[in-house]
Parts: C-alpha cells; sequence; structure tokens
C-alpha cells in the first residue's frame, strides 16, 4: 500500500467531490472553493496507491508564524488509518519552513 502526499491536481476533483458531498448533513463547501485551493501552493492530496483517498488545505500566515489548516476530508473507506493526522503533520511542516 504506497502512500503519497502531492499538490492537487484538477484531475483529481472528481474523485475527491464524490467523497466530500457527503460528509455532513448538509453537504459540504469544497466544491465551492476548490478552484481557489487549486490555484493556491498548499492544497495538498493523500494518494493511497495513486487514488486520491484525503485532501487538507493549508493557509500560511507567514509574518505570524501561522498556518490555518481546513478543509480536511477523507474518503469514507480510508478512515481510521490516519490520513487526515499525516495532512495536518504536512501542513505543519510546510508552515515551520516559512517562518
Amino acid at each position: 500500500m504506497q502512500q503519497t502526499i502531492r499538490n492537487a491536481l484538477p484531475s483529481d476533483k472528481k474523485i475527491i467531490l464524490d467523497f466530500c458531498k457527503s460528509t455532513f448533513s448538509w453537504g459540504d463547501y469544497i466544491h465551492h472553493v476548490w478552484d481557489d485551493w487549486l490555484d493556491e501552493e498548499n492544497f495538498f492530496v493523500l494518494t493511497e496507491n495513486r487514488r486520491p483517498v484525503a485532501i487538507c488545505h493549508a493557509f500560511i500566515i507567514k509574518n505570524e508564524k501561522l498556518v490555518w489548516i481546513e478543509g480536511i476530508r477523507v474518503d469514507p473507506n480510508y478512515r481510521q488509518k490516519g490520513y487526515a493526522k499525516k495532512l495536518v503533520t504536512k501542513a505543519e511542516a510546510i508552515a515551520k519552513k516559512n517562518d
């Protein structure tokens, strides 16, 4: 089982939005912000065997040494594997590198 964290790609959109739409009973907002986040460099996708299974967006506030972590989503079929934690760790590492 190979896992990789990389920047999101336009080709990830359908797979990711399919599992995001059932995150909350009221739906989700990821489809509204997808294109904006895609233009930024800190929109991460965790893949398992090349399949996108989790996402996280990190907004880095450089002069404040802060990171705002948002939009963490994990496909229900891939939960309880520590994938959200791996994405948070990646976001924290990027923030520390940018301070």
